[in-house]
Formats: C-alpha cells, sequence, structure tokens
C-alpha cells in the first residue's frame, strides 16, 4: 500500500493545496482583497458572463451550497452583479463588475509568475503528457459522476 502522498491522488492534491497557498500568499502580500477561491470564480464568470450559478457549479465542480457562499461574498465586495435572466425571472446571470475584472487581472502575473517559476525544469513534452493525462482524468471522472 502506497503513502497517500505517493499515489496519484495525494499528489494532484498535495500539487493543488500548494499552488493554491502560493498564491495565495502573493495576493495577500499584494493586499488584493480576494481569495484564491475567488479569484478562480471570477475567472469563470469573465469566461462565460453573463453566466448562472448552475453554469458555475458545474465547470468548478463544486456542489451549490459552496457556490452560493462564493458568489455572496463576492457580491458583498462589489466583485461581481446580478442581472435578471430574461428566460427565467426565478433565475439571475453574473457578470463581473469594474472592481471584479480589477482585482482578476491584478491576479494573473502572479499565477503566470508561479506557474512559470514551478514548470521552469520540467521539458514541454513532459508538460504535454502531464496535461493530457491529467484531461483524461477529468474526463473519466466527469463521465463516472
Amino acid at each position: 500500500m502506497h503513502k497517500f502522498e505517493e499515489n496519484l491522488g495525494g499528489l494532484l492534491s498535495k500539487s493543488t493545496r500548494l499552488l493554491q497557498n502560493t498564491l495565495s500568499r502573493k495576493i495577500t502580500e499584494s493586499q488584493i482583497d480576494i481569495t484564491t477561491e475567488q479569484w478562480v470564480l471570477l475567472n469563470e464568470i469573465k469566461r462565460y458572463q453573463p453566466v448562472s450559478p448552475l453554469k458555475l457549479s458545474q465547470s468548478l465542480v463544486k456542489n451549490k451550497g459552496s457556490i452560493t457562499s462564493l458568489i455572496k461574498g463576492c457580491e458583498k465586495q462589489s466583485l461581481i452583479s446580478k442581472l435578471a435572466d430574461d428566460k427565467d425571472k426565478r433565475s439571475y446571470r453574473l457578470i463581473l463588475t469594474e472592481k471584479g475584472e480589477m482585482n482578476r487581472q491584478a491576479c494573473i502575473p502572479f499565477a503566470r509568475e508561479i506557474l512559470e517559476h514551478t514548470t521552469s525544469d520540467i521539458s514541454e513534452s513532459d508538460l504535454e503528457i502531464t496535461k493530457n493525462t491529467l484531461k483524461r482524468l477529468i474526463q473519466k471522472l466527469a463521465v463516472d459522476d
């Protein structure tokens, strides 16, 4: 039996936590008032806006409660705005505010710097193999979900 840190799930979990912690530290040092989770949410909103909470929960693979909590936090900080859904008056769509877009963009250089530093001694072919393998794992897990 392998130790958790040595199996695929453990390695993925640990690498994700380390990337998030490093990004969080950079954001905090720069006095940008968002969390890494909020930054990820802002990026997804930017990608799909105007976007429904359901689409966000699917694309971020988070449950409804987690997405609702993230949305409320971002809305409280004026990072996002709700728009009425033309097709369903009970529903809404989300867009970035100017403040949300500024905060989102301010974190991009940190994320790039971290990834460049982290992967600087890994060959392009190894990175491609890793990305393709992860995509296959994600596809398999998404079908099984």
